[in-house]
Formats: C-alpha cells, sequence, structure tokens
C-alpha cells in the first residue's frame, strides 16, 4: 500500500450535523455524540490555521500502526522508507525542529483547498500568555527554510511563498 488520501475535509454542515446529534441525544449516547463533535471541532480548527498533524494513529489488530494527517494523506508505519520523505540536508537544518512522523513525509495536501499538494507545512504552536495569542512555526519539505514563533498570518504567508518558489502543485 501506498501513501493515500482520505476526504477529512470538515465543513460547517458536518459540524452543524454533529452539534443537532450531540443536542438531541440522551443519557450516555449524549457524551458520545459531544466527543464526536468535539472530535471534528478541533480538527475543523487545525484545518483553518493551516496545521499539519497526526490526526488519528490506527492500529490494527496485526499491530500495524497507519497515520493519518489532517490534510488527508495517510500511510502505514511500517512502509515509511517506501515514501519521499525528507532530504538528509532539509533534516540537519530543521533537527531542532519536534516533528511527528507525518510532518517527515512529502505529499501533503494544501489545507486551503484539499487538492493541491503543499511543500511547506506549519508544524506547531505555542500560546504567548504576554500577546493573547498563538504563535507558530513552519518550514519548507524542500529547501529546509523555516519561520519560527510567528503571528498564523505570517505562518500561512510563509507557506504559500514556499509553495511558490519551491514546488507546490496539483496532486496526481
Amino acid at each position: 500500500m501506498a501513501i493515500y488520501y482520505e476526504d477529512v475535509q470538515v465543513t460547517d454542515e458536518l459540524l452543524n450535523q454533529y452539534e443537532r446529534e450531540k443536542d438531541q441525544a440522551a443519557g450516555p449516547a449524549k457524551f458520545g455524540r459531544f466527543k464526536a463533535w468535539l472530535y471534528y471541532s478541533n480538527m475543523r480548527r487545525r484545518q483553518i490555521q493551516g496545521l499539519h498533524e497526526n490526526s488519528v494513529v490506527d492500529i490494527s489488530a496485526q499491530g500495524i500502526r497507519t497515520i493519518h494527517c489532517v490534510c488527508g494523506l495517510c500511510f502505514r508505519e511500517s512502509e515509511l522508507e517506501d515514501f519521499e520523505i525528507l532530504s538528509p540536508t532539509v533534516k540537519r537544518k530543521i533537527k531542532d525542529l519536534r516533528l511527528d512522523e507525518i510532518q517527515v513525509v512529502k505529499g501533503h495536501r494544501n489545507l486551503e483547498d484539499f487538492k493541491s499538494k503543499t511543500v511547506a507545512l506549519i508544524v506547531d504552536f505555542l500560546w504567548v500568555p504576554s500577546i493573547g495569542d498563538y504563535v507558530w512555526t513552519a518550514f519548507c519539505q524542500e529547501c529546509g527554510k523555516q519561520t519560527k514563533k510567528v503571528v498564523n498570518s505570517k505562518a500561512k504567508a510563509f507557506v504559500v511563498s514556499h509553495n511558490d518558489s519551491c514546488g507546490g502543485d496539483a496532486l496526481g
């Protein structure tokens, strides 16, 4: 099995559906519906923020881990060596970033349209009480440049810039 993609774009309609189900549920089912709504609400927020991260790690009965990104990219961890990952040069440039296994694999979808390829990823965030906002870290999988602890709009601008200069395009 190779990298594959799931349709994971969380729409307002889907969130509204989960909200209705949560409100209509009774007893223990209400908590279950709340957890589903919360999961998709958080996924939607990550997608809007532009953050690429593990959204789910499935473990099969055989112990095979399948890793999913909020952009829809999925792969089996045991097959990681079969995929295009970061070059040694880029790995050296970004060694101080704490990337998860999904963030080193190439082939992510752009979170603006869920169709085009992105080579630059927003990969981390931190709440800064003194400014009352989050700051974001992004890097380019092609050239290794990065921006750290900037407001979300600057991290997104970095992504757009590096997709233009380093190779984001349509996925096959």
